[in-house]
């Protein structure tokens, strides 16, 4: 039940997209994956020891401030070795600082919590405004040193990355609310905001349509927007996309339960 959970997304994906052509892999493998650094040479142990609830807990919270969600890591179509090495790294680095990014966030938790306390109090006509300003102060100076905190953490965790992989991600990164797979494309801003336009045009069309010739020929409308918002170069570049993107969920999926299990899944 855990795997289904944490992997659902990824599974509906990897079902859906299905094989990769041989053209689409040669042509990923070309575009994304050249010759891996040095420190890939040595592999991580092939077995990890399951993490109780807790440290699981506040390691997917790591991967969330860190934008290693599983579409942001298939963006970067690895290896399966490479994946291994990445999360292991990343479950390496949590083990050595848990402690001290367990602090982290509980100073910034108890100052988020004053910031509202003082908000509250001004509210019901008892509060001070001096004090909420300075709250709000410290949280700021807290909030911009957790954020560098994280960067330094993301340069460690992604150290195995070659320059190209790592430009992926950090596309991956930038597109976060974008869906898959236009979430892998190196879009301008103008660009962007032309796909989220026809996103909520086409949200906003379906409504409650069922009629399955109407909801066909929406789609195909949507999907023609889309191509013509990311341009040429980048709409031949989404049908390589959805031809990697199946086999990528199984790799992402697959190091996530081999270096991630939980004690539940033994």
């Amino acid at each position: 039940m855990a795997f289904a959970r944490r992997n659902a997304g990824w599974i509906t994906v990897a079902a859906l997209l299905g094989g990769v052509g041989l053209v689409g892999a040669s042509w990923i493998a070309w575009r994304w994956l050249p010759a891996r650094p040095a420190m890939l040479a040595a592999l991580p142990p092939q077995s990890y020891t399951p993490l109780d609830e807790m440290s699981f807990g506040e390691v997917q919270q790591l991967r969330r401030d860190l934008h290693l969600d599983d579409d942001a890591l298939g963006c970067m179509n690895l290896t399966a070795t490479q994946l291994e090495t990445l999360v292991a790294g990343l479950r390496n680095w949590y083990e050595t600082n848990a402690a001290d990014l367990r602090a982290r966030r509980a100073a910034l938790a108890d100052q988020r919590a004053l910031v509202r306390h003082h908000e509250s109090e001004i509210k019901m006509g008892r509060g001070d405004v001096a004090s909420l300003t300075d709250a709000r102060g410290q949280l700021a100076v807290l909030e911009a040193a957790h954020a560098s905190y994280l960067a330094g953490v993301e340069t460690q965790v992604l150290a195995s990355l070659s320059d190209a992989q790592r430009t992926q991600f950090d596309i991956a990164k930038a597109n976060a609310t974008m869906p898959m797979p236009l979430r892998a494309l190196n879009l301008t801003a103008g660009q962007a905001d032309a796909v989220r336009a026809a996103r909520a045009r086409y949200f906003r069309s379906i409504g409650v349509q069922r009629d399955p010739e109407l909801l066909a020929a929406i789609k195909a409308d949507y999907e023609q927007a889309v191509a013509n918002a990311v341009g040429a170069a980048n709409a031949q570049q989404l049908d390589t996309l959805r031809g990697i993107l199946g086999p990528a969920s199984v790799r992402v999926v697959s190091a996530l339960n081999l270096v991630l299990p939980e004690e539940d899944e033994q």
